[in-house]
């Protein structure tokens, strides 16, 4: 036979009657191996399922040989919506003789098979995202998966990356930032927060926090330069763990620099944490160089073994 149909599946909606339903591919063979039947329940739809059904079990074909008709058991509801595909084993079991009549049935059965498999391969590719035909990236690289990311096209819209949440979020911001000041490309995110006289919060990674240090050590993003800002709110968590003590704090330092002297000052917010006497066993203090500044710190001792210290700082930045 020849194989011109090329719908290798349906939906059905279910309406809580209706056992019969069609298969709607040629069927070459018996069909017991040719038919795939998945209930799809939509009842939740914030909880879709899909669920693989049984021939023998869940249905059975009927409609004389080959079967024409998938018959359920039970009626699927309204909420549910049948779906018949077609299955194949993907291989070649057209066997020919090397000799005598040319198998002209079973060589066209072997045609219809390719043909049948090469239908199943494009429904499969049907549900797959691909590029546009015109497309000047005809090979993007997917990264491997991460926990709790999305992919997303990078700024040049040539690979596909990892987005956290917090990169998702700053992008959105700058996006929205582009639109309200009338800008035409990422580049300019700075002159839009510019004129808004502010910067985003800054998030950091922790730096270490030596024990027992009497010499001020410098903590690298609270750095403050005189030309580009007049003041900042700064959250900080300070941990510091040995095997026998803890500390934990967090709190707010504010610095500001007054216009007329170009003086800075550091002021000690709030902070909580189980040492009465200062942050975590910090204590916290201001370099200025010329019109910069720069927060430091020095801490007290903990005792034990096996010392780790960190601190991890976001900065409110106040442009001039």
């Amino acid at each position: 036979m020849s194989l011109t149909n090329t719908v290798v599946k349906q939906s059905y909606a279910g309406n809580g009657a209706t056992l019969v339903f069609a298969i709607p591919h040629d069927i070459i063979r018996t069909g017991s191996d040719e038919v795939e039947v998945i209930l799809r329940d939509e009842t939740d739809p914030d909880n879709i399922t899909e669920t693989p059904q049984t021939n023998g079990v869940h249905y059975n074909l009927t409609g004389g040989t080959p079967p024409t008709d998938v018959t359920m058991v039970t009626a699927p509801s309204a909420t549910q919506v049948l779906i018949v595909r077609r299955k194949f084993t993907i291989s070649q079991i057209i066997s020919y003789l090397a000799s005598g009549a040319f198998p002209a049935s079973s060589h066209e059965e072997g045609l219809d098979r390719i043909v049948a498999m090469i239908q199943l391969a494009f429904e499969y590719l049907s549900r797959v995202p691909i590029l546009s035909k015109g497309t000047q990236n005809p090979q993007p690289q997917m990264p491997e998966p991460i926990a709790e990311t999305v992919w997303g096209w990078d700024s040049d819209a040539e690979t596909v990356k990892n987005w956290t949440p917090l990169e998702l979020f700053e992008s959105l911001v700058g996006l929205v930032l582009l639109k309200a000041n009338n800008l035409s490309d990422l580049t300019s995110v700075n002159t839009a927060l510019d004129n808004l006289g502010i910067d985003p919060f800054k998030i950091t990674a922790s730096q270490s926090v030596n024990n027992n240090e009497g010499t001020n050590q410098n903590i690298t993003n609270l750095a403050f330069a005189g030309a580009s800002y007049t003041s900042a709110v700064i959250y900080y968590q300070i941990r510091r763990v040995t095997d026998t003590d803890s500390k934990i704090a967090v709190g707010r330092l504010f610095v500001y620099r007054k216009p007329h002297t170009g003086n800075w000052f550091l002021e000690t917010g709030e902070w909580y944490g189980d040492d009465v006497l200062n942050p975590g066993g910090l204590t916290f203090n201001l370099q200025q160089t010329g019109n910069d500044a720069q927060i430091r710190y020095t801490s007290d001792n903990l005792t034990g073994a096996n010392y780790v210290g960190t601190i991890k700082t976001s900065v409110k930045y106040f442009k001039v």
